[in-house]
């Protein structure tokens, strides 16, 4: 399970503040998949869908950039941390290229 916010402080995630809140790369929620980053999404962050994913490269490390935006239109940005697995993902994806939910 991805490491980062208990489900039980999801208002504040959505509205981030917390250490690993995902709101910059130094503060990215670690994950092992892409699964993971959407599990997250949904346990944190109901109600809100994503719109982009792309991949980047900053600080060194690699990152998916989740943008999702609720019904409101309230839009937030949160960084995963997937250097993990990383090279698994296939070559054509990099660039910002966007990826669809799995």
């Amino acid at each position: 399970m991805p490491r980062g916010i208990p489900k039980s402080d999801m208002a504040e995630v959505c509205q981030p503040q917390q250490p690993s809140d995902g709101s910059t790369p130094e503060k990215a929620i670690i994950v092992d998949s892409v699964v993971e980053e959407y599990q997250w999404l949904r346990q944190n962050c109901p109600g809100y869908t994503s719109r982009k994913q792309t991949i980047q490269h900053v600080i060194g490390k690699h990152f998916d950039l989740l943008e999702v935006i609720d019904g409101q239109g309230v839009e937030r940005k949160f960084y995963f941390d997937i250097s993990r697995f990383f090279e698994l993902i296939p070559a054509d994806w990099e660039n910002g290229t966007s990826l669809g939910e799995g």
